[in-house]
């Protein structure tokens, strides 16, 4: 994680070695959430397979879903994503857009740029 620049956005982690069950078992993610000192209700997980999506839910855990694991849209709408994304660089700019359309930063044609005036 430090060589990714993001060990400081990391406040734990679970590894599939530490639970008897693995995905599409929510063990490992009740797991995740019990050691953030998190609610299921508060957290989303990303993954690329449907076994993600399914132990998301098994979880009561809302599923985002990355089509770079090779999964089709389809299957992991099946699966239970909430939503689908290319890769985690679109999900990033789309969690930014949104994060900017919610605090009044950009208007509703979701390019970026402010509103004209009509003056």
């Amino acid at each position: 994680m430090t060589l990714t620049g993001v060990a400081d956005l990391v406040g734990c982690i679970a590894c599939g070695e530490e639970v008897k069950r693995q995905k599409p078992h929510p063990d490992l993610i009740n797991l995740a959430l019990k050691k953030a000192g998190q609610s299921a209700s508060s957290a989303v997980m990303v993954g690329d397979t449907p076994f993600d999506a399914e132990a998301a839910n098994a979880a009561s855990v809302a599923a985002v879903g990355l089509l770079c694991g090779g999964f089709s849209e389809g299957a992991l709408l099946k699966a239970g994503c909430k939503a689908v994304y290319r890769d985690p660089a679109e999900l990033n700019l789309r969690n930014d857009l949104t994060y900017r359309r919610m605090a009044g930063l950009i208007w509703e044609g979701g390019d970026g740029r402010s509103p004209k005036s009509n003056d």
